[in-house]
């Protein structure tokens, strides 16, 4: 009888095994917030890339450009990771908890990302403006086909032709400069 019960109440255990853990990430979420101090990172950070830099790639397609950008996204999000490690959020957290670490993330690093990149003069195959959290995205981006049906995307300002798929940037914690 006794494995009957256990079996009918094992639901409602894990379920309050799932909120206690979800009340715990949370209060760990909300420490973390505290002790990340948004404004120290975001002047605290130093960037390599310079408009010198950028004026010395070729500017007529927009791989040169993309390498130096990719490279300074990589820096800016590995300089965060060490913040984000030392504030303390969860490491596996719950979906609810990961959304809102989500959330943090973006807005920090598109904080970042704008004292960068926004002090510069960027080629036309970039945009600064059309990501809500302030990330430098690739330029906006119109699908077409080519004379023969292929399918291309050509970007809005630039005109580049990018090919059969849009441009987008990689993970910055994943980049690495080859």
């Amino acid at each position: 009888m006794s494995g009957l019960w256990n079996a009918l109440m094992a639901p409602g255990r894990a379920m309050h095994r799932r909120a206690e853990r979800m009340k715990e990430q949370q209060q760990q979420f909300d420490t973390a917030l505290k002790n990340l101090d948004l404004d120290r990172i975001v002047e605290g950070y130093e960037p390599r890339l310079t408009q010198k830099s950028l004026n010395s790639a070729d500017w007529k397609t927009p791989w040169p450009t993309v390498e130096l950008i990719e490279h300074e996204r990589a820096r800016i999000a590995q300089y965060l990771q060490r913040h984000w490690n030392k504030a303390g959020f969860p490491e596996r957290p719950v979906f609810l908890v990961r959304a809102g670490m989500e959330k943090v993330w973006a807005k920090l690093q598109g904080r970042i990302h704008q004292s960068v990149f926004g002090r510069l003069e960027l080629p036309p195959f970039f945009d600064l403006s059309r990501d809500p959290n302030g990330l430098i995205l690739f330029e906006m981006t119109r699908h077409d086909t080519d004379q023969y049906g292929n399918e291309e995307w050509i970007g809005v300002k630039s005109r580049w032709i990018y090919g059969r798929k849009p441009p987008h940037f990689g993970d910055p914690l994943a980049y690495r400069k080859s």
